[in-house]
């Protein structure tokens, strides 16, 4: 019993110490974040002050910061490619990913013996999935 009191206590300090260095890391990690936020408000600030100065002097006016914040931070985001893996035995066209797929083509091509068959999703107009392809086995179909 003496055992596990003192093996529990050592692993107690051990959690302890490492509970306290992770406090540090987070302190220091937030004084140079805060660091950085004043520096770029501060150049924020000298950029805008730049913009009116010159706009006073009759240089080609600035953009507004709207606009200006939509040049620095495009917000089009490049939809996401998902892949799901098939059994190879799997010779049915139905695909479980929850979009509802049309076949509309199929090509050999060069260097397989396999033709790939290209998929539209059928859903809705506005459906994010663009395109799939699957290798189509010449076996399973003989």
């Amino acid at each position: 019993m003496d055992e596990k009191v003192e093996t529990l206590q050592k692993e107690l300090q051990h959690v302890r110490k490492e509970n306290n260095t992770l406090r540090l890391m987070l302190e220091v990690l937030s004084s140079k974040c805060t660091k950085l936020e004043s520096h770029l408000q501060e150049i924020n600030k000298k950029a805008e002050q730049k913009g009116i100065l010159s706009n006073q002097v009759g240089s080609v006016p600035s953009l507004d910061a709207s606009k200006r914040a939509r040049l620095e931070f495009p917000t089009a985001k490049k939809p996401l490619q998902i892949f799901f893996r098939t059994h190879p035995n799997d010779d049915s066209l139905i695909i479980k990913d929850g979009y509802q797929w049309r076949k509309y083509g199929q090509k050999v091509t060069k260097d397989n013996d396999s033709p790939r068959a290209y998929f539209r999703c059928s859903m809705a107009p506005s459906c994010p999935a663009k395109k799939k392809t699957q290798q189509v086995d010449i076996r399973l179909h003989n």
